[in-house]
């Protein structure tokens, strides 16, 4: 507001927010054969369940509050460990919770599950989760999935999003449980240089 009149600011603010809701019902309208957005956990649903009127509250609102509960391991705030897993959180959330996902959005969520991957020890489970991540988030769309599952199963169903819901859900029992303290210290050093 130092270079612009308030009223002018506050007009664009308003405009900008205008702009937002028109995109934000148009990425969720039912009737557009638009499954190349609301690639994101409400558009999974919507889409997997075919409830096309399904409000994004329902999924949103215990979305925040588990991410927002991730927030009170203040205690930890100075350790590495848990700020890696915050992040990973945080990447992750801003694309799966977001009905103006796309599919090339995921490019924000993906370095989250690489460093989840990095942060833990390889069992067999964790391998599976990543490749499983990898394959369907990061491949969904290449020629690596035939056309026809890409083009009647992922995209339809907004199935890149799965795999990264997952691993949120992962992460964020992971920090309730603080299962974070068991990774090793020295490990992140080694891999940070």
């Amino acid at each position: 507001m130092i270079l612009a009149p308030p009223s002018f600011v506050l007009h664009s603010y308003q405009d900008w927010y205008d702009a937002l809701t028109h995109k934000a019902a148009k990425n969720v309208n039912p009737n557009d054969d638009n499954d190349y957005q609301d690639i994101c956990v409400m558009g999974m649903i919507r889409r997997i369940f075919n409830l096309p009127y399904f409000k994004n509250i329902y999924i949103t609102i215990p979305a925040m509050l588990i991410f927002g509960l991730q927030y009170l391991r203040y205690q930890y705030f100075s350790d590495l460990r848990y700020r890696l897993y915050l992040l990973c959180s945080v990447l992750i959330t801003t694309v799966i919770f977001t009905t103006s996902a796309e599919s090339p959005t995921y490019i924000i969520a993906f370095p989250g599950v690489c460093i989840w991957y990095v942060l833990q020890k390889h069992t067999k489970m964790v391998n599976a989760v990543f490749i499983f991540a990898l394959l369907l988030t990061s491949f969904s769309y290449s020629d690596i999935f035939t056309p026809y599952v890409r083009d009647h199963i992922i995209r339809p169903y907004s199935l890149k999003a799965l795999p990264c819901f997952v691993l949120w859900i992962i992460i964020a029992w992971q920090i309730f449980s603080k299962q974070f303290l068991s990774v090793d210290r020295k490990l992140i050093q080694e891999k940070a240089v």
